[in-house]
């Protein structure tokens, strides 16, 4: 009885299809392969890189390029600075650039490492934390009363400001 339930479970395994086997299924084995194709090799030779566009992430619907100089703005009706502040965050990301040295390398900070002896100390460029110069900074203030007041023609009827809660500075 053993001997018939070992043979008929090793037969029903040997039946099913298995996922890494080696063989090809039937149905592939009667049809006909394309002949692989050798890739062609040129020569080598140095030229310019094209430069590469990051599609990732989203576009800002708040108008942040109009912002070219230190001092504009641009209002927000429906949404207050902190509920602002990581599109404004995000904004002053994407303004940092790679610090560059005289070469036009990308500069790096620097950690200490102990050498194989354990005794002597060396710094190296920490590749993992690129210094960035930040090109251009914003932040977003709540309009106040007071500030209102202070500045009538721009939240006046028909200024441009007019409705205002929030606005986004350009300070840098």
């Amino acid at each position: 009885m053993r001997s018939t339930l070992m043979t008929s479970a090793a037969l029903a395994i040997t039946a099913m299809p298995r996922a890494f086997a080696s063989e090809a299924p039937a149905a592939a084995t009667t049809a006909t392969k394309a002949p692989r194709v050798e890739p062609v090799l040129t020569s080598v030779a140095k030229i310019a890189l094209p430069v590469r566009e990051n599609k990732r992430g989203s576009e800002s619907k708040y108008s942040f390029d109009a912002l070219t100089e230190v001092g504009t703005a641009f209002g927000v009706k429906n949404k207050t600075a902190a509920q602002l502040s990581s599109i404004v965050s995000n904004a002053n990301r994407k303004a940092r650039t790679p610090e560059l040295d005289a070469n036009g390398q990308a500069m790096y900070a620097t950690k200490e490492i102990t050498g194989p002896d354990g005794v002597t100390k060396m710094t190296v460029p920490d590749t993992d934390k690129p210094k960035t110069v930040e090109t251009k900074h914003f932040f977003a203030f709540d309009v106040t009363d007071e500030y209102r007041k202070a500045n009538k023609d721009a939240f006046a009827k028909g200024g441009a400001f007019e409705g205002v809660n929030t606005l986004v500075f350009r300070d840098k």
